[in-house]
């Protein structure tokens, strides 16, 4: 086998094994699916709030969780939870899977707070379905 056919198939296993594995958005949003996510594991543990207590009071890099509704998809890796009290920007990596999210279910997220310009948002880190 030549070395440039060596590398030919190398890339074509690379590329068909990163396609398997890609990321998955929440679903319910048109841009999302919905696989089947592993169960059992533990959520990160972060004080529990409501989204008006994190708008007005909470503070840049604060570890916060929060239990709310995913409403809207706002573009990208943009996400509105909402809850009884508000609204607030959740930020949902797009390097890790989110298939086990819905539109409209109740979850809790945790993450970190993030204040930037007047602007508050949840850069969240992991997010579980609500008991």
């Amino acid at each position: 086998m030549t070395k440039l056919s060596v590398i030919a198939a190398a890339s074509a296993l690379l590329l068909a094994s990163s396609a398997a594995f890609a990321a998955q958005a929440p679903a319910g949003f048109e841009n999302a699916g919905n696989p089947a996510a592993p169960a059992g594991f533990g959520a990160p543990s972060a004080p529990t709030s409501t989204i008006a207590q994190l708008v007005h009071s909470g503070t840049d890099k604060q570890r916060v969780s929060v239990t709310g509704r995913l409403t809207n998809f706002l573009g990208g890796e943009n996400y509105e939870l909402t809850d009884d009290t508000g609204r607030i920007l959740i930020q949902l990596d797009d390097d890790r899977n989110w298939g086990h999210l819905q539109k409209g279910a109740l979850i809790t997220v945790f993450g970190e707070l993030d204040r930037e310009h007047g602007n508050v948002k949840i850069d969240v880190d992991d997010a579980v379905l609500a008991k």
